[in-house]
C-alpha cells in the first residue's frame, strides 16, 4: 500500500474547504488545505440566519438563546436586521416576507478565522499561496498537482482529495460535461441608493416571455452601502462581462432608486458564473457527478447546482457536518471509489435558501398539523395539479413557481420555520405522507357529510 503524504487534501480555503476540513480534522484525520491566496482573506460577504448559524456553529449543550448570545459576543455576527427577507416576483406581482430568512450579516473574516483556528487546533496544515492544477487517482491513492507561491510544481498523495475551489473548479470543468446553462452574476458593493437598511435581503425576480429570467439580490452592509447582485439565466447564449455590465446599467433603474440624480456608485466590481448541470426539478436526472474520479469529491460551489447538490454559503454551512460524517464512514471502511462517493448527498434542502423554503417546511415534530395546513393552502390556491406533477417528477419550473406563490399567498408562515436541521424534511421525501394526509382529510369530510 502506498505511503500517503496526508490523509486528506482540500483544494480551497473558503467556507466550503475550511468547514469540512475542520470537521474532518476534529475526527482525527491528517488534513492539508491548499489555498491560492491566504486563508481568512476575502472580499465576499454573506447573509444567513441565527437558526442556520446556531446549527452550524452552536454548542449543543447550550440553549438556542445562549448560542445566539455567543454568536453576537464572539464577533461572528456583523449585524442583525430587524426585518425578514423580502422575495418579490415582479412579473407575477407576488410579494412575501420570510421572517427568519437571511436576517444576519456574517462577519466573513471572523467566520473564516474561527474555522482556521479549529483546523490548527486539530493539527491540520494550511498552505497559503498554493494553487492545485490537476488531480489523478489510482486504486491506492489520489495524486494532487499544485503550484506554490514561487511557481514550483509539487505533487501530494493522499487517501482523498476534496475540491472546494468554487465554481471555476478545474476538476469539474475537466471531468464533467458542459453545464446545461449558467447563471452569470455581476455586481458588488453599491452606494448612493435608497434602501431599507433594516431589511435582511431583497430578491426581486423577473421572468422574460421566452422563459429565461433575471433577478436582483440586495442586502445592506451598513446605513449607506449595500451589496447588489444581478443574476441572469443564459441557457443557450454564452455569458460575457461586457454584456452583463451593459444590462446591469440598463436595468438597474427598474430595481433601484438613486438618492439624487447621478449618486449611484458601484464599488469593488465583481463578475462570476454559477454553472447549472441539470434543470431545477427535484426529480431531474443530473449528468453532473460529485465524484468524477476515485478518491475525489466535490463540495460547495465546485459541485455546481443539481437536485442533489447546491451552492452558496448557507448550503455549505447547513451540510458540512453531514458530509463529513458520510466521508468519515467511507474512509474508515475503505469505500472511496467514485461509485461509493457518489452515493453521498452533499446537500439536503436548507431552510433559508431563497428559492426553496417552501420545499423544506415539513417538520417531524409538527408533521401532521403542517400537512393539514399544506393541503388547505394547496386547495385554496388551486395548485393540486402542480403538486401531482412535482411528486411524479414531471414538473416544470412553472409548476414550482405556481405552487410556491400559490401557497405563499394563502399561508405564508408555512414557508419558514426556525427548527434544528435534524427536524427538517424536504417535500419530496414526504410525498407519500402528503397524499395519505390528503386522503385522510377527504375521508373525514365524507364521514362528516
Amino acid at each position: 500500500m502506498e505511503a500517503y503524504d496526508t490523509d486528506i487534501v482540500i483544494g480551497g480555503g473558503g467556507p466550503a474547504g475550511l468547514t469540512l476540513g475542520a470537521e474532518l480534522a476534529e475526527r482525527g484525520y491528517d488534513v492539508t488545505v491548499l489555498e491560492q491566496d491566504s486563508v481568512g482573506e476575502t472580499t465576499k460577504a454573506w447573509n444567513s440566519s441565527y437558526n442556520e448559524l446556531v446549527n452550524a456553529l452552536g454548542n449543543p449543550d447550550r440553549s438556542y438563546e445562549e448560542n445566539v448570545d455567543w454568536l453576537n459576543e464572539s464577533g461572528l455576527v456583523k449585524r442583525h436586521y430587524n426585518k425578514g427577507g423580502l422575495i418579490r416576483s415582479r412579473d407575477a406581482e407576488h410579494e412575501i416576507i420570510l421572517n427568519d430568512a437571511l436576517t444576519v450579516c456574517v462577519n466573513e473574516h471572523a467566520f473564516l478565522d474561527y474555522f482556521a483556528v479549529k483546523l490548527a487546533d486539530n493539527g491540520a496544515t494550511v498552505r497559503n499561496g498554493y494553487t492545485f492544477t490537476d488531480v489523478s487517482s489510482d486504486p491506492d491513492a489520489v495524486h494532487i498537482k499544485a503550484r506554490d507561491a514561487k511557481g514550483q510544481e509539487q505533487e501530494i498523495s493522499a487517501r482523498l482529495f476534496i475540491d472546494a475551489t468554487g465554481g471555476s473548479s478545474p476538476v469539474a470543468r475537466k471531468h464533467n460535461p458542459r453545464p446545461n446553462f449558467s447563471y452569470p452574476v455581476y455586481g458588488g458593493v453599491v452606494s448612493g441608493i435608497e434602501f431599507d437598511a433594516d431589511q435582511g435581503i431583497v430578491i426581486d425576480s423577473t421572468c422574460d416571455d421566452g422563459g429565461d429570467g433575471y433577478l436582483w439580490e440586495l442586502f445592506p452592509v451598513d446605513e449607506d452601502r449595500a451589496v447588489l447582485w444581478y443574476f441572469k439565466t443564459a441557457r443557450d447564449e454564452p455569458y460575457d462581462l461586457e454584456g452583463m455590465r451593459t444590462e446591469f446599467g440598463e436595468r438597474r433603474h427598474e430595481f433601484l432608486i438613486e438618492k439624487e440624480p447621478g449618486s449611484f456608485r458601484l464599488e469593488e466590481e465583481k463578475f462570476s458564473n454559477i454553472p447549472m448541470y441539470t434543470d431545477l426539478t427535484l426529480g431531474g436526472n443530473a449528468e453532473f457527478t460529485v465524484a468524477p474520479l476515485d478518491r475525489v469529491f466535490l463540495f460547495g460551489d465546485a459541485a455546481g447546482t443539481t437536485p442533489l447538490t447546491g451552492c452558496g454559503f448557507n448550503t455549505i454551512i447547513h451540510n458540512y457536518r453531514n458530509v463529513a460524517q458520510e466521508l468519515d464512514e467511507r474512509l474508515r471502511e475503505g469505500r472511496t471509489s467514485a461509485y461509493e462517493l457518489n452515493t453521498i448527498r452533499p446537500v439536503e434542502g436548507h431552510l433559508n435558501n431563497g428559492s426553496q423554503p417552501f420545499f423544506n417546511m415539513l417538520l417531524s415534530n409538527q408533521l401532521q398539523s403542517n400537512l393539514s395546513r399544506l393541503v388547505d393552502a394547496v386547495a385554496a390556491s388551486g395548485t393540486e395539479d402542480h403538486v401531482d406533477r412535482i411528486i411524479t417528477t414531471e414538473a416544470t419550473m412553472d409548476d414550482y413557481r405556481s405552487l410556491f406563490w400559490g401557497v405563499a399567498s394563502k399561508d405564508p408562515s408555512l414557508l419558514i420555520k426556525g427548527v434544528p436541521i435534524t427536524e427538517a424534511y424536504p417535500l419530496v421525501r414526504n410525498a407519500a405522507r402528503f397524499h395519505a394526509e390528503r386522503r385522510r382529510l377527504e375521508a373525514e369530510d365524507q364521514d362528516a357529510a
